[in-house]
């Protein structure tokens, strides 16, 4: 059997895309994560290698104070002593890069720059 990726395998990767999309709905609605859910919407869009990501708009009955979204939603890569797997899962999904001179073979190159202005 040869290695597959993600990309091979669009039926997986569809249903375990909206069951995460479910849960992540659920967790935010009837968890009351961020408070009452008025109401929301999504968007599923394809990237060009094949994996879906979502957009999702929640609106509020309350207005949430920055405290209350800080304690929930932080934007910072955690330490590696503290949190390895999760470290190396953000360093892995979620940073841009390399690219460049790095990399000029990166998704985001195109006649030699970063589509994305990364220096």
């Amino acid at each position: 059997m040869s290695v597959q990726k993600a990309t091979d395998r669009h039926e997986i990767v569809a249903r375990v895309f909206h069951l995460k999309v479910r849960k992540l709905k659920n967790v935010v609605t009837k968890g009351k994560v961020f408070g009452d859910v008025q109401c929301h919407t999504r968007s599923i869009e394809w990237q060009k290698r094949g994996l879906p990501h979502v957009h999702i708009l929640i609106w509020l009955k309350e207005k949430p104070l920055p405290n209350q979204i800080d304690s929930i939603i932080r934007a910072k890569i955690a330490d590696p002593q503290e949190d390895e797997d999760l470290y190396d899962t953000v360093i892995k999904n979620m940073v841009h890069g390399p690219c460049g001179t790095y990399n000029s073979e990166s998704p985001c190159m195109k006649n030699g720059k970063c589509t994305k202005n990364y220096p």
